[in-house]
């Protein structure tokens, strides 16, 4: 554990440690100065009062210079910062407690290696050079170590404060710090002390046990015994979840605040009378389980020892780095060096250090195994994107070029769905019946629509902001001209609850894209290749930013291989896809012929638009500005528990009908919880919520990745696990979809103990088997009452319930332990509560921007915390904003701060190849020849854009063939083209003739008339020609 606190002034300093006597008793442990700029200053040994307080002062030893300026009379310097490195607890507990004073010693050795890394990779100075600062490297520190062992509560806690005084030499002289450098990279400097110190752990006979985020206690010190003796960290977290911070992802400057807020003042203290109360706090049994534990470690030390060698800690790094490698791939395309860093850093902890890994990943770049690329990340400090050094793999390009190279083959390869004039009378026809609603079209629509139906590609794409309606317009219109043209159309989306919508807008049978491509990959195993294919296929695609870029190219290449049309639909500037890639976006960047919508309809309110048009463009700050106190819609409060209790204050004044059509948004999960329960409190002292309460077990996914479920480390007591298919463990056969419990985990082994329904124990190897498949849960539990309102969390065909499904609880049996939950759209299901099958749901209160993507209702609640860098950036501003028909209220800590975030922040999910090398691939592509019309960075084709401009007028009915053929026959001709056929379009006189005779003398009204009369002109012409409709092989 690190901390980061400035150490304003050496009056304040002084003052502070005078009251405390806190860094200078010597009975509360050793001081003494460290740094190549002490020993510049001749700085060595214990640290002297006066020699702190001067240093602290700006007046350095033998400098006539004093550091710092006048400013009206007042000298201003600031005197340093103090880096707080805290020991584990059990580390505390083993030295203090059982007496085992080499890890004192050990704790010692670490922060000074550790201070000499920060000393040659972060001092230094900034100097401005035409106008412009940037940092100098010095490679020297001035530093004062004070080693304690109790915080503020009494409890055994070493820790050291190491005080960086504001002063580094440089060439021309001593200049102040550059203090930026250590904030920024404090996860990095507390992730190295670990790493140092469990290898001297570990050399001096423990084992250690690695946790989840990166830290580590020693093994067989109970969590009974740490508890005892961690009561300042409670009262830390407790402050910082206060704040809305998640202690593990909580800033330098926020752990140090919170650290302040909650510190009491120290006394004196008679140390031996605290050490016979640690002594007495616990069991005797407990005290003399760890006594023992420190005998066994002197017992082991030479042997421990002597398997961390140099040799050893390289090949571990190697294959520690290859794993991290692995997991950053599997969500992200590329990513900085300093992330890859300290994944693989919490993966090596006890096993190699920092510059074991840094040597490694050098390695790694000359073999090839990583590639490097700048890529752009938020930064902890600034809480704006920065441009970093970064790797990927050429795994991942070789992805993305596969993916590109398939969608610009496809390109002209197809014939047309109908001709411009035939897609002018179906955006006519549509467009009336829109009308007859109260719906007009805009401009963005028609075109759209005509390009779909008008496009050789067997790719293409809607770009639509939301709120364009894209689906009920563009789509609705193609899918039924296409169905009704003889083409099988499916409605696909990455999600069950978008498929089903997309489904219902089509009057389609919904399914995600996963499913279908499981099935397609199952027909091509069983049937034989001539079959393939068959019936004329399109495909579209819902919410295709949110497919990585694997699922893309599977797609694609499926519908190649299927013959099938492929229509992907979305926006790039909502939330991207949970895995690695950015496909959607990267697709339109090499060329993919892409309609665009801009203009929204959603908004009935003409303030709110604007604010979505500026969310949409990344003008946070034009955005911003719909939200303002005077207008009510806008709350500004400290704590996240202020403006989450707002928020639904806000919610439960609304009427029953207004709350169902509004959505509360939080970024997190934790803070959805939160809303949720004050949102319940509230209904239940409204009564609007059964009096009869059933607590239930409900399921929360891990979110692991692959290489993450391999670990054991990432498992905790009660964690649930669920298998894809059946495995026999420790000779025990467990089925597929069983859910075991975890009871313990052996890292030495590798082994994960679970209990299986039946009660047996078993050993489980993730790293060895199972992992890839297996579902990892976290088991809590929760309250029902008749009248909550409820959301599925996974797919369940046993129940006929999807993922996002939402229901309401209409009847709690607390004798059953059973739950009658109405479904929207899927009737009542009776729900065992203690079955964990039955425990994938969560209260439909309050959602994360993420899952209310897709979702639309009157008004959205915002909650949007400054800090939330990874959670809160322009694009999910974006989806939580344009949510909202007709109003929206913000809740947020700091207005001006979350402005300067979401702009700063784009949210952006990266690629493996840069824009000019996409483009490149799709060209080289091209010119194989696998591509004849569309041209790289086409938008809608010439004939769609001829078609804009000769039959996009003013007039709202288009004209009849007859009168096309008065006005210009090539159009007349070119709408009685179908898929490539050329119809003779003779005198108009006779044709009406013709046509009165087979009763078809007005034009087509409605799709289906449109459709038959395409299809009768298209066999008409084939009976008279003798030939069949040419094609490319196969239609589409």
């Amino acid at each position: 554990m690190l901390s980061i606190g400035a150490v304003a002034s050496a009056g304040a300093a002084s003052a502070y440690f005078s009251k405390d006597d806190y860094y200078t008793r010597d009975a509360d442990g050793p001081s003494a100065w460290a740094g190549a700029g002490a020993e510049a200053l001749g700085l060595a040994g214990p640290v002297q009062r006066a020699d702190f307080a001067a240093v602290l002062d700006g007046k350095l030893p033998g400098q006539a210079e004093r550091l710092g300026f006048e400013a009206k009379g007042v000298w201003k310097h600031r005197a340093g910062w103090d880096l707080t490195f805290s020991a584990p607890k059990s580390v505390s507990v083993m030295a203090q407690v059982a007496g085992d004073l080499r890890l004192a010693t050990a704790h010692d050795q670490a922060v000074r290696a550790t201070l000499a890394a920060v000393e040659r990779e972060h001092a230094g100075t900034r100097i401005k050079e035409a106008g412009v600062h940037r940092h100098e490297t010095t490679g020297n520190l001035v530093i004062a170590l004070f080693r304690h062992e109790l915080n503020r509560n009494r409890d055994p806690q070493l820790h050291t404060h190491a005080v960086v005084a504001n002063a580094t030499e440089t060439a021309r002289g001593w200049r102040s710090l550059d203090d930026k450098r250590l904030y920024d990279a404090k996860m990095e400097i507390g992730l190295r002390y670990r790493q140092e110190l469990a290898l001297r752990v570990q050399q001096l006979g423990y084992n250690i046990d690695i946790k989840p985020n990166g830290t580590f206690e020693i093994r067989g010190v109970s969590r009974e015994t740490m508890a005892a003796f961690s009561t300042r960290r409670t009262e830390i977290e407790a402050k910082l979840e206060a704040l809305g911070i998640e202690p593990g992802e909580a800033s330098a400057k926020e752990s140090a605040a919170a650290t302040l807020s909650t510190r009491r003042s120290k006394g004196a203290v008679d140390h031996d009378a605290v050490y016979e109360g640690w002594r007495i706090r616990i069991t005797p049994a407990a005290l003399g389980a760890i006594e023992g534990l420190h005998a066994e470690a002197r017992g082991r030390t030479a042997a421990f020892s002597a398997l961390l060698t140099i040799e050893a800690r390289t090949q571990d790094a190697t294959d520690i780095l290859r794993v991290a490698i692995d997991a950053l791939s599997e969500r992200e395309a590329a990513f900085s060096t300093e992330r890859l860093l300290a994944v693989a850093g919490k993966i090596a902890i006890g096993r190699a250090t920092d510059e074991d890994l840094k040597t490694a990943l050098q390695a790694a770049v000359a073999r090839g195994d990583a590639l490097g690329r700048q890529v752009v990340e938020a930064d902890r400090q600034t809480r704006v994107d920065q441009e970093k050094a970064g790797v990927t793999t050429e795994k991942l390009r070789a992805m993305e070029r596969a993916m590109i190279a398939a969608e610009a083959a496809g390109r002209g390869s197809v014939t047309r769905l109908a001709s411009p004039g035939i897609a002018a009378h179906v955006v006519d026809i549509a467009e009336k019946r829109s009308a007859r609603h109260g719906h007009a079209w805009t401009d963005d629509q028609r075109a759209a629509t005509a390009t779909l139906l008008t496009s050789r590609n067997a790719v293409v794409a809607v770009q639509g902001l939301a709120g364009t309606a894209k689906t009920s317009t563009v789509l609705a219109s193609f899918a039924d001209y296409a169905e009704r043209s003889g083409y099988n159309v499916r409605a696909l989306a990455p999600t069950a609850s978008a498929a089903e919508t997309l489904g219902e807008a089509l009057r389609l049978t919904g399914k995600t894209v996963d499913r279908h491509l499981q099935e397609a990959r199952a027909a091509a195993k069983n049937a034989p290749q001539t079959q393939v294919g068959g019936a004329r296929k399109i495909w579209i695609v819902d919410e295709a930013s949110m497919l990585s870029t694997a699922k893309l190219r599977a797609l694609i290449e499926t519908a190649e291989r299927e013959k099938a049309r492929l229509v992907l639909v979305g926006d790039v500037r909502q939330l991207g896809s949970v895995e690695a890639g950015a496909g959607f976006r990267q697709l339109q960047e090499a060329g993919m012929q892409t309609a665009v919508l801009e203009r929204i309809v959603r908004q009935t309110n003409d303030a709110l638009r604007l604010s979505v048009e500026q969310a949409a463009a990344g003008r946070a700050a034009i955005s911003m500005r719909y939200f303002d106190p005077a207008k009510d819609n806008l709350i500004v409060a400290d704590t996240a528990d202020e403006r989450r209790t707002a928020l639904a204050d806000r919610w439960l004044a609304l009427s029953p009908q207004d709350r169902s059509n509004t959505i509360l948004i939080d970024p997190s999960r934790e803070g959805r919880a939160k809303i949720t329960d004050a949102v319940r409190k509230g209904l239940i002292a409204e009564g609007a919520l059964g009096l009869s309460a059933l607590t239930a077990a409900r399921l929360e996914t891990k979110g692991l990745t692959v290489a993450e479920k391999r670990f054991v480390f990432s498992y905790e007591v009660g964690d649930q696990v669920r298998f894809a298919r059946g495995y026999r463990l420790s000779g025990v056969s467990v089925a597929a979809g069983a859910y075991l419990t975890v009871v313990g985990t052996r890292q030495g082994d590798g082994v994960v103990e679970l209990r299986t329904p039946g009660g047996a124990v078993v050993d489980w190897k993730p790293a060895e088997k199972g992992a890839a498949k297996a579902e990892i849960f976290s088991r809590e539990t929760a309250e029902l009452r008749a009248g909550d309102a409820v959301v599925w969390t996974r797919n369940d065909p046993s129940l006929g319930l999807r993922n996002g499904q939402t229901g309401r609880v209409s009847v709690v049996d607390i004798g059953a332990r059973q739950a009658i939950i109405a479904f929207s759209g899927g009737g009542e299901k009776t729900i065992d509560v203690d079955d964990l099958r039955r425990g994938h749901w969560r209260h439909g209160y309050a959602q994360t921007a993420y899952a209310a993507q897709g979702r639309t209702a009157e008004r959205v609640l915002i909650h949007a915390e400054s800090a939330r860098i990874n959670l809160v950036n322009a694009s999910s501003f974006y989806v939580a904003l344009s949510r909202a028909k007709d109003s929206g209220v913000l809740a947020t800590d700091d207005p001006d701060k979350l402005r300067a975030g979401l702009e700063g922040r784009a949210g952006a999910k990266m690629t493996a190849l840069e824009t000019e090398e996409t483009r490149r691939v799709a060209a080289e592509t091209d010119a194989r020849g696998l591509s004849t019309q569309a041209r790289l960075g086409e938008a809608v084709s010439e004939a769609v854009r001829a078609l804009r401009q000769r039959v996009y007028t003013p007039r709202r009915t288009l004209p009849s063939p007859a009168d096309l053929f008065r006005r210009d026959p090539a159009i007349a001709r070119d709408a009685g083209a179908h898929r490539g056929d050329t119809h003779r379009v003779g005198d108009p006189e006779k044709e009406r003739d013709k046509d009165r005779e087979t009763k078809r003398a007005r034009a087509p009204e409605t799709m289906q008339e449109l459709a038959e009369h395409v299809e009768r002109r298209r066999l008409e012409n084939e009976r008279a020609n003798k030939i069949q409709t040419p094609s490319r092989g196969f239609e589409r």
